[in-house]
């Protein structure tokens, strides 16, 4: 029988090593096409952003220690890694295309998997694990219904324009701003001041999305499910690794949407209130899901929120979680761990920055001190700590010249910053939050941590889940987004706490009742946030509407005149409006000159209270525009452009009309029902090198000529 399976396990080595070299052979041939001939060039750029490289590097450096499953998942994860890993030095620093970058990435894709065939698909099998751990994950009915399960679930995916929500517009002035070829990218809402976000994210979907030829909205749907995808591939092999007797799919589903378990009872107990929203849909986004929070931020309400909106934190959990499966499998050799872990860490900083200190100290401490022995000596106990923190070293220091700009740009624009919650009032909202967040898995957590399961991956988890939790507790996150850190700690807690309910409880029966419930509470409350998108709609305004890649605005065609008939460097001026409500960037695709901020990041700025001062006395009837109008162009020094809306300005719309055509140095380039595009002194010349002009009045020598 031994050997029979030993002969079977050998059968399919070999079958899956063949499949591989024929992958990576294929794979290797399309990319050559692609580059060659021209042709194939958007698949080529697909497998290459999302799949392909990942995927060859996973497999030459951990074939024969994880399984195919894990394999897999860690593609859909290392790829957009390794693309940022080769994007951001190209483009930022050798200062190339974004043609070139993808040109490189190419053949840096190509490469990895013309090694990974040369290798025959990994390690010399001399190092292969013992069986306990390259062992499947089987794919039993419970995967295939949790698949199916989770697809249900994340079916407001399939719609790209649900990203618009919670500052998608922000984000995509980011990505057309260096589609525009300004990298690094300017502050979305202060023209000159320096970028104080992340945007690693926005440069992957910038530089896929022409390449592949979609819009970069649903460039991020793909990530985003790819993401989820990956997520629960991965929490599948943890849960195994842990065990406990519980079908592994049935824990990683558990573990995605364990959050706030006590949501779904307090909607479907007020029919009046959060029930009667929900049914109604018709409110512009889900209030309900908010006030399901029990206590703390409403924000953390749900686990399938973040995967349904424009960000790339849906990619750091997948990153967290391809994380939490180096550090939890021991197996793995040093040098593969740490190259895959530097990976990871690149991505968790570039993507990520505020929850990258998870990763990049959570993970190795974990790590660390699961592994720890009483009768170690001192000088062993620190070699294993060190071993384990120099991945994130090495991504610290590779990413440096990234992180610290944006630090130094967030402490020039922003007027809160980071740092530790001492003063009672944080901290006591911090502990609320994580209460709120985990209410029911308090008792399960308390009995993993007294009589925790022998193993060192469950420990791991126990330590890592310890060391998020505290996280969240004790830091101040801008906007306080510590929250996130109670998000990342879901996934090992789910993990703990479904194992220690397996445990608990020595009946069968009761074991799987209350396993049965907590699954069935967190799947309802990933349902009622899918089914609430859905209905409500709130993604749709009557006013988006696509245009083959780009994104338009029903009610005018203003923001379409500016984004294919101006300078690409140009700068457009709208009354002010929030920096999530602007469509100069995502619809105009053009950079805006200030916008507000509603949280207090740019008030900090040099000159941002004047600036807003000027805005609103140009957009105001009767003022005085000339000294306005030449200190913009001064302090823009690109041609200077004006959008006036009739949604946004309602009655005041005819009325600057009227009043700018009164100014000399304007001239009017476009005007429908909707909206009109205005030129600033050199900037009516500008436009007429870029296409002919839509038909509109340009103002000469006090006198309107109409523009055929």
């Amino acid at each position: 029988m031994i050997a029979g399976r030993a002969a079977g396990q050998a059968g399919t080595a070999g079958a899956r090593a063949a499949g591989d070299r024929i992958a990576a052979a294929a794979y290797v041939a399309l990319v050559a096409i692609a580059l060659v001939t021209g042709r194939l060039g958007p698949l080529a750029a697909a497998l290459t952003f999302f799949f392909a490289p990942g995927y060859f590097l996973a497999l030459r450096l951990a074939a024969g220690r994880l399984p195919g499953v894990a394999l897999l998942a860690l593609g859909l994860v290392l790829s957009p890694a390794i693309a940022t890993a080769t994007l951001l030095p190209v483009v930022s620093l050798a200062g190339a295309s974004l043609a070139t970058a993808r040109v490189v990435l190419f053949a840096l894709g190509a490469g990895l998997a013309l090694e990974a065939l040369r290798a025959g698909g990994g390690f010399p099998r001399r190092h292969a694990a013992d069986e306990s751990v390259t062992a499947a994950t089987p794919l039993d009915r419970s995967f295939w219904a949790g698949l199916a399960l989770l697809a249900a679930l994340a079916l407001p995916l399939a719609a790209a324009d649900v990203q618009l929500s919670f500052h998608g517009l922000y984000h995509l002035s980011i990505v057309h701003a260096i589609l525009n070829g300004a990298v690094p990218p300017p502050n979305p809402g202060y023209h000159g001041g320096p970028i104080d976000t992340y945007w690693a994210f926005h440069l992957f979907l910038a530089a896929a999305a022409p390449g592949i030829g979609i819009s970069p909205l649903v460039v991020s749907t793909v990530l985003r499910a790819a993401s989820l995808l990956a997520v629960f591939l991965l929490l599948g092999v943890l849960a195994r690794r842990v065990g406990g007797g519980v079908s592994p799919w049935a824990v990683a589903l558990f573990a995605l949407f364990c959050i706030n378990l006590l949501g779904p009872l307090l909607v479907l107990t007020d029919f009046e209130g959060r029930l009667a929203e929900w049914l109604a849909g018709g409110y512009p986004q889900p209030h309900w899901l908010g006030s399901a929070m029990p206590l703390g931020d409403a924000r953390a309400a749900n686990g399938l929120a973040k995967f349904l909106n424009f960000n790339a934190f849906s990619y750091a959990l997948a990153v967290w979680t391809a994380g939490l499966l180096m550090v939890a499998t021991p197996a793995l050799a040093a040098v593969p761990r740490g190259l895959l872990l530097a990976f990871l860490g690149i991505a968790a900083i570039t993507f990520h920055l505020p929850t990258a200190p998870a990763l990049l100290v959570v993970a190795p401490l974990a790590f660390a001190l699961a592994g720890a022995r009483r009768n170690d000596p001192a000088r062993a106990r620190l070699v294993r700590l060190l071993a384990a923190g120099v991945p994130s070293l090495v991504a610290l220091l590779l990413t440096s010249p990234y992180w610290y700009a944006i630090l130094v740009g967030f402490q020039e624009a922003a007027s809160g910053g980071a740092g530790f919650a001492w003063p009672p009032r944080l901290l006591l909202g911090n502990l609320a939050t994580l209460l709120g967040a985990f209410l029911l898995l308090l008792p399960f957590l308390a009995h993993g941590a007294v009589r925790p399961r022998p193993g060192t991956e469950a420990a791991v988890l126990r330590w890592v889940a310890a060391g998020t939790l505290l996280l969240g507790l004790v830091l101040v996150l801008p906007g306080a987004n510590q929250y996130k850190f109670f998000l990342l700690a879901a996934f090992p807690v789910g993990i703990v706490a479904a194992d220690a309910a397996a445990s608990a409880f020595r009946r069968p029966r009761l074991r799987r009742a209350i396993l049965a419930l907590g699954l069935g509470l967190a799947v309802v409350s990933a349902a009622t946030a899918s089914v609430g998108y859905l209905r409500s709609r709130w993604w749709v305004r009557p006013f988006y509407q696509h245009e083959g890649t780009a994104l338009a605005n029903r009610g005018t065609d203003a923001y379409a005149f500016l984004r294919r008939q101006t300078p690409r460097e140009a700068v457009a001026l709208e009354r002010p409006v929030a920096v999530d409500a602007s469509l100069i960037g995502a619809v105009g695709e053009r950079q805006s000159f200030f916008r507000l901020s509603p949280w207090g990041y740019y008030d900090a700025l040099p000159g941002y209270a004047g600036r807003a001062a000027l805005l609103s006395a140009l957009f105001t009837p009767g003022t005085d525009r000339a000294p306005i109008l030449r200190q913009v162009q001064e302090d823009a020094a690109v041609p200077v452009y004006i959008v006036l809306e009739r949604r946004h300005l309602g009655p005041l719309f005819e009325a600057l009309l009227d009043d700018f055509a009164r100014e000399p140095t304007l001239c009017s380039l476009f005007r429908d029902d909707g909206g009109a595009v205005l030129g600033v002194g050199a900037a009516c010349s500008r436009v007429r090198r870029h296409g002919p002009l839509t038909a509109g009045t340009v103002k000469t020598g006090g006198r309107l000529r109409t523009v055929p």
